[in-house]
């Protein structure tokens, strides 16, 4: 008896749910939220101040010990250079070395013979004043030092890219006031903020690779600074009242 009261009170409360007036006390659906999205942009072309040396140091020979030795006066050469500009060393970056046996197939034989050992090392300068590029190219020539590229960039690439995004910004809300006043709303604050700037692009790498050449025939300077292309993009979302 008592399991059939238990069964007649839940059928109960099942009806009532399902009753008009059950859904009638139920809290209506919030209305959309009175947002807007728009994207914003800011471009800006800057002068380079910056340029980054990549160098190689390569040797090679058939005995190991004489590989290394000619690889290692190719570094105090390059060592010598930096010192005649100035360069700090925290400007200097060097990568492992590296050594790999060279063999060379022989037709007649169908064997590998071994020709000698390559070593090499790739060293990274940061040079700061553009103003003696020009001479320092001329200088790793005259030591016989080969350069793979120049890349030239901005010292201070983050100040850019703040002012940047803050001007992102300020497009991005322009658009946002402009749609409002045509919808007729009034723009209210930022409620979201995604940003997602783009990479510098500034002048594409110079190869250089095995530059052999008299300083003093240099009557066109090798490299010439060129412009750092910004960008910069935010996605904002905001209120309208």
């Amino acid at each position: 008896m008592a399991a059939f009261q238990k069964i007649k009170q839940i059928l109960l409360v099942a009806a009532l749910l399902a009753s008009p007036s059950a859904y009638a006390q139920m809290p209506p659906p919030p209305p959309p939220p009175h947002i807007i999205s728009v994207s914003g942009e800011a471009h800006e072309q800057v002068a380079a101040d910056r340029v980054i040396f990549n160098i190689t140091l390569a040797s090679k020979n058939a005995k190991l010990s004489a590989a290394k030795t000619a690889n290692d006066a190719l570094v105090e050469q390059l060592v010598k250079v930096t010192k005649e500009f100035s360069i700090p060393k925290d400007k200097i970056n060097t990568s492992n070395i590296y050594i790999s046996p060279e063999y060379r197939y022989e037709q007649n034989t169908g064997e590998q013979k071994f020709v000698g050992y390559n070593i090499s090392r790739i060293i990274r300068v940061t040079l700061d004043d553009l103003s003696q590029h020009e001479k320092f190219l001329a200088a790793l020539i005259e030591a016989k030092i080969d350069l793979w590229d120049a890349n030239f960039t901005l010292i201070d690439m983050k100040a850019h890219s703040e002012k940047l995004r803050l001007a992102a910004f300020a497009d991005a809300k322009a658009k946002a006031e402009s749609l409002a006043k045509a919808a007729g709303n009034k723009l209210g604050g930022a409620v979201s903020i995604v940003a997602g700037g783009n990479p510098a692009v500034g002048r594409p790498p110079m190869p250089m690779l095995a530059m052999r050449a008299d300083a003093a025939s240099l009557a066109v300077p090798p490299a010439l600074p060129g412009m750092v292309s910004l960008a910069e993009s935010v996605e904002v979302t905001f209120a309208l009242e």
